[in-house]
């Protein structure tokens, strides 16, 4: 029932985007933060699919007598598609081992790495600000327990201004706690990497996450948005190496789509909408809650003992309902 499980849980998740999705365009228009709405979209697509087994009473047929009898059409036409998956479960289970085992070996020793790397960076204070100079890693924030800001020599030779602001920029982050949240991230994902829905939650959080940050130091009262673009643009435009940790240019696509969101005006008029998408969720939830799970015959078979006569079909009726009702 795995492979079962499995469509379950991403048609579950593609029902988590929409709703995220609604969400963080609400947030957007307010001026509010969105890390959060997509960290906690990947956290309900990966818990769902369990708390959904686990709290809705999945039960979809009894066994009376060695017959199977379906509690509903929908209940038969489920187990009918679990039975049929059924054989490709052990090829998924082993997939999904190779490709978990894959990703967490990657992303440990991509942190181990990069710590033991990063003990041979020049430790300086730059502005007042303790950081870790290396040839050609950062502008990024490294380590998970104890993160350090790590900045490239060339980052040395900015103007004070561009370098002030690229320095708030990654003590933003710090401050914000976001390389656990990272972790936290790339840990779910390792776990289900099979999920499509799992991969694209994580990559708008990683997006909500810089331009969460951008948000934060273009709060500040000497920060220009002007040249704080600028400075993405020419730390974008340099190739250095890439380290596990927050990075202060995570690609050109996402650079683009950081500048663009810099310059949105909120609305914070749109009360109207909020309730539309509260509305919405509404019925999303509705949609998960109703939505056909893997279940087998054989997870609610019953022993109870049934006395039925050979012209009893009433009587046959009444045990099957009632083994049905003790079932769940």
């Amino acid at each position: 029932m795995i492979a079962a499980w499995m469509l379950y849980s991403i048609a579950l998740g593609a029902l988590v985007v929409v709703g995220a999705t609604a969400v963080e365009q609400t947030v957007r228009t307010m001026g509010g933060p969105t890390r959060r709405v997509w960290a906690t979209a990947l956290v309900a697509a990966f818990l769902l699919p369990v708390l959904g087994v686990l709290l809705k009473d999945s039960a979809a047929a009894v066994e009376v007598q060695g017959a199977v009898v379906a509690a509903s059409p929908t209940a038969g036409v489920v187990m009918d598609g679990v039975d049929a998956l059924a054989r490709l479960d052990r090829v998924l289970v082993s997939g999904w081992a190779v490709l978990t085992t894959l990703l967490a070996s990657t992303l440990v020793g991509g942190l181990v790495a990069t710590s033991l790397e990063a003990r041979r960076w020049r430790p300086v204070e730059l502005d007042g600000v303790p950081v870790r100079v290396s040839p050609d890693v950062g502008p990024a924030l490294v380590g998970f327990r104890a993160p350090t800001i790590v900045v490239p020599e060339w980052a040395l030779e900015l103007d004070p201004a561009q370098r002030a602001m690229l320095l708030r920029h990654e003590q933003e982050h710090l401050r914000a706690g976001d390389p656990r949240l990272l972790l936290l991230l790339a840990a779910l994902v390792a776990a289900e990497p099979w999920n499509p829905a799992l991969w694209y939650i994580a990559a708008r959080a990683r997006l909500a996450i810089e331009v969460d940050c951008d948000r934060r130091v273009l709060g500040h009262r000497e920060a220009d948005l002007r040249d704080y673009a600028e400075l993405l643009i020419s730390v974008g435009a340099r190739r250095s190496r890439f380290a596990c940790g927050v990075g202060f240019s995570v690609g050109r696509p996402f650079l683009e789509r950081r500048i663009d969101r810099m310059t949105e005006a909120p609305n914070r008029s749109s009360r109207l909408h909020a309730l539309l998408v509260a509305a919405g969720l509404v019925g999303l939830l509705a949609a998960a809650w109703a939505l056909p799970q893997p279940v087998r015959a054989a997870k609610i078979s019953n022993q109870l003992p049934i006395y039925c006569p050979d012209d009893g079909t009433k009587e046959l009726g009444l045990e099957i309902l009632t083994a049905f009702e003790r079932s769940t």
